[in-house]
């Protein structure tokens, strides 16, 4: 499925083309601190040997930054409030989170976290971050309660247009093209249970087997 982003009103708004300036900052490298010259307030290593070392190369908050990062993007602005405002509260709080992601993703090469970070506020980002998205919050994240009917439902599929089901859809493509190609690779269990061990995921068939 080709075609000319110019007939995507949307992803041509959204596309940058070479030369144009971004809307956001460049996110900068920072110089890694290594664990091993970390000290603590009364001047030892806070790392005592590679057990700790590597314990903490693996505790970052990428995923609760990269959470975030969706929430914030993703969201509108609420009733009455103004846009452009909007827009610009939103933009300055994404290039702090586009910056402490860089932090974060190098935790196996640096000691340094985002609360680290002075330039960006870091201290109070996430909580900054969990403020905006409870006042703006996102339909692509946030599934609440319908209280008219008393059910769970996806507000995203009410509030917005999905793919129908004719010639030339999503789910088209994923059942008559996707779908046969992965079918044969499918390993089964004695009770008829698919096994997903090493097995890419069946795309689903329509909307409602979602």
């Amino acid at each position: 499925m080709v075609s000319p982003a110019s007939q995507l009103s949307n992803v041509a708004k959204e596309t940058l083309r070479a030369g144009e300036p971004g809307r956001f900052e460049a996110v900068k490298q920072r110089p890694k601190l290594a664990y091993t010259e970390v000290v603590t307030d009364d001047g030892g290593l806070k790392y005592q040997n590679l057990a700790q070392i590597a314990a903490a190369a693996n505790q970052n908050k990428v995923g609760l930054v990269a959470t975030n990062i969706g929430r914030v993007q993703s969201s509108m602005p609420g009733e009455g409030e103004n846009v452009e405002r909007f827009e610009r509260r939103q933009r300055k709080l994404l290039n702090r989170l586009f910056q402490a992601l860089q932090v974060e993703v190098d935790s196996p090469k640096s000691a340094e976290r985002l609360e680290d970070i002075k330039e960006i506020e870091g201290e109070n980002l996430l909580s900054d971050a969990k403020r905006w998205s409870e006042s703006h919050p996102s339909h692509f994240f946030d599934f609440k309660k319908d209280e008219a009917f008393g059910t769970l439902r996806e507000r995203l599929y009410r509030s917005f247009a999905m793919p129908a089901d004719a010639p030339g859809s999503i789910n088209v493509l994923a059942r008559e093209v996707v779908n046969p190609l992965w079918e044969p690779t499918r390993i089964w269990s004695r009770v008829g249970v698919a096994c997903s061990q090493n097995v890419s995921p069946r795309v689903p068939l329509s909307i409602s087997e979602r």
